[in-house]
């Protein structure tokens, strides 16, 4: 009896776990035409720079658009928008218009779907505005500092000769003093 028990028990614990179902959202490749006519629920969005260094005075640019990029330095001016969009047929939302992964949420909250709009690709570069116009352009020249006479340099050399005067006296002075 306890064993048909143990293997009723063991069933309806292996029956009770849920399964679980995931929602993987595909993107679409980052680009810099804006998806219009879609929803801003399917659409990301980030920032890119081009990057610069100095390499053997001669400043050196990136060719491409990068959020980061090693030891250079972010040129803020050529800041551009690159968009990508879901590419799923839906999407399910909670409540609080969040992004839902998980189908067995919405069996116990309220969830709501939206339908992909296939976007028309906008070209937004005409309206984005120039932010060179205004920049004051620095030019990049190193310094280095020629050998010259430093202080340290003329101090020892009165350090020298000093101690060479001190010396000259003392001998002197120890050389009178055995004389007499």
């Amino acid at each position: 009896m306890k064993k048909i028990f143990g293997v009723l028990l063991s069933l309806v614990l292996i029956l009770s776990i849920g399964k679980v179902s995931a929602l993987e959202y595909t993107y679409s490749e980052w680009s810099d035409l804006y998806p219009s006519g879609m929803d801003e629920m399917f659409i990301e969005s980030e920032v890119r720079y081009k990057w610069y260094k100095f390499e053997n005075n001669l400043v050196v640019y990136t060719d491409d658009y990068y959020t980061e990029y090693g030891d250079y330095i972010r040129d803020d001016g050529s800041a551009k928008t690159y968009y990508r969009y879901i590419t799923n047929n839906k999407i399910l939302l909670n409540a609080k218009n969040e992004l839902i992964t998980d189908e067995n949420y919405c069996k116990k909250n309220f969830c709501y779907s939206k339908v992909l709009v296939e976007p028309t690709m906008v070209d937004l570069s005409e309206k984005v505005e120039n932010n060179y116009e205004n920049v004051e352009i620095y030019e990049y020249t190193p310094e280095v500092a020629p050998m010259t006479g430093d202080t340290i340099i003329y101090s020892f050399i009165l350090l020298s000769i000093g101690l060479v005067v001190i010396a000259y006296f003392a001998i002197k002075k120890y050389k009178k003093m055995s004389i007499e």
